[in-house]
């Protein structure tokens, strides 16, 4: 089941409690996969959603909602690099006449945003930052030995 079809629409109403709700319903059915990160057919998520809205509205009251909207779905290990709006383009190559998937790179929240972050999305992303690289090659390698 795609729960981007729950989600999206609680973010349409830039209200909290309606998200946390949604999420509390996608939680009761024990999904087993991520489903915080569902992507409705544009490619779109409930995070990406949230952070658009943010950038374009104009009341401060639901922008604090919205802001608010994206730390929960970050508490809740929402994917802030995720692609959005990558599609498969179905085209026909002509030296063997089959049909061939073509894969179209999408953008990221920060990309689509033009930096302009929602300052929860904004600490995250600088906090993220500035925690060291692991590299799991010799992690593996020390383990084995």
């Amino acid at each position: 089941m795609n729960y981007s079809n729950l989600l999206i629409p609680a973010v349409h109403t830039k209200r909290l409690d309606i998200l946390k709700a949604a999420v509390g319903t996608a939680v009761f059915h024990m999904p087993k996969h991520d489903f915080i990160n569902d992507a409705d057919s544009r490619g779109i998520t409930a995070l990406a959603l949230a952070s658009l809205t943010w950038l374009h509205e104009e009341d401060a009251k639901a922008k604090a909602e919205l802001n608010a909207m994206v730390a929960f779905l970050l508490d809740f290990k929402a994917n802030p690099y995720q692609e959005i709006g990558c599609v498969f383009r179905k085209r026909y190559a002509s030296w063997h006449g089959r049909k061939e998937f073509v894969r179209e790179p999408g953008k990221t929240i920060a990309e689509l945003c033009s930096g302009k972050l929602p300052p929860a999305l904004d600490a995250f992303i600088r906090s993220d930052a500035k925690r060291p690289q692991v590299n799991v090659g010799r992690l593996t390698e020390r383990r084995a030995a």
